[in-house]
């Protein structure tokens, strides 16, 4: 079976198919699928791309405070040691590893504070990335929700496509004693 049958929705006009329902040629109709999906693949990569750049910049920040922080625990450290080895205590031992273990705590305690910072802002962007990605997800099924309604409205009862004969009716036009129920 090849070529087009009276039951197929589409009817060759010349060189080209036309849908027989909507009257729009269907290589319009394809070409115009084909860029509506290009755009939208577009648009989530746009979107993943945005996402992915703002997370690296995210962890480099956190990465960075890490490391000041760090670098501000050395130096803290190490200015701890050089007074009170000016005032003859010594650098290490008794009261300097108290005062030393505090400071590593402290540290410690700001470093967990920027992580958690790091957590809650990479969550909120995870969330903003997923928001958007479902209005994309919707603004596709409302495009190929009206894609699809603007090929089946027109064969659906009452919408203007009746024949020519008694037959051909659709059951709303039809008398009701011709009706049947099952």
């Amino acid at each position: 079976m090849g070529g087009f049958s009276g039951s197929n929705p589409l009817v060759k006009v010349g060189a080209a198919a036309i849908d027989a329902y909507t009257g729009v040629p269907v290589a319009s109709t394809l070409a115009m699928a084909g860029a509506a999906r290009q755009q939208q693949a577009q648009q989530a990569a746009a979107v993943q791309q945005t996402y992915d750049m703002q997370a690296q910049a995210l962890q480099r920040q956190q990465q960075q405070q890490v490391r000041d922080q760090q670098d501000l625990l050395k130096r803290t450290l190490a200015s701890q040691r050089a007074r009170l080895g000016a005032l003859g205590i010594g650098g290490t031992g008794g009261s300097a590893d108290a005062l030393a273990e505090g400071l590593i705590q402290q540290g410690a305690t700001k470093v967990a504070d920027i992580q958690g910072a790091y957590g809650d802002q990479l969550a909120g962007l995870d969330w903003k990335y997923r928001q958007q990605m479902d209005q994309l997800d919707e603004a596709n099924n409302n495009f190929w929700g009206s894609q699809l309604l603007s090929v089946v409205q027109p064969m659906l009862p009452g919408k203007g496509r009746k024949g020519t004969q008694a037959g051909d009716l659709w059951p709303e036009d039809a008398p009701m004693e011709s009706l049947s129920l099952l």
